[in-house]
């Protein structure tokens, strides 16, 4: 089975505090992408759903679902967090998003052709 793209939004860079709370560089534009209940993807595949996130020092400082301590939320540091391409808004004409793996993909999320992976 194939999996759909995916759309990198954001980087856990580390954890911030005892509660799990982990420091997240935001890497998308769109508006609400960490609000309470959305869900991001790791790239093994686990499910992350977002309880908390606020502005912090010119940063994000997110809470998900299940990381309770800092133990947990530092396992996770340094992981990219995706979204599938089918959730990410249209392109305009002539745009493409570039998955994880070099792939251009079109607005329809149909790839476009194999980049190097210098590119």
């Amino acid at each position: 089975m194939t999996r759909e793209p995916t759309v990198a939004v954001g980087r856990i860079v580390r954890p911030h505090g005892v509660r799990g709370e982990v420091g997240v560089l935001v890497l998308s534009e769109v508006e609400g992408r960490f609000a309470p209940g959305e869900t991001v993807l790791l790239d093994d595949g686990r499910e992350l759903t977002v309880h908390t996130s606020k502005i912090y020092r010119g940063g994000l400082l997110v809470t998900f679902d299940g990381v309770e301590d800092r133990e947990t939320a530092a396992a996770l540091a340094g992981s990219v967090l995706s979204v599938p391409a089918s959730s990410s808004p249209p392109l305009p004409e002539g745009s493409w998003w570039e998955d994880r793996k070099s792939t251009r993909l079109n607005s329809s999320h149909i790839p476009l052709s194999r980049m190097p992976s210098s590119a």
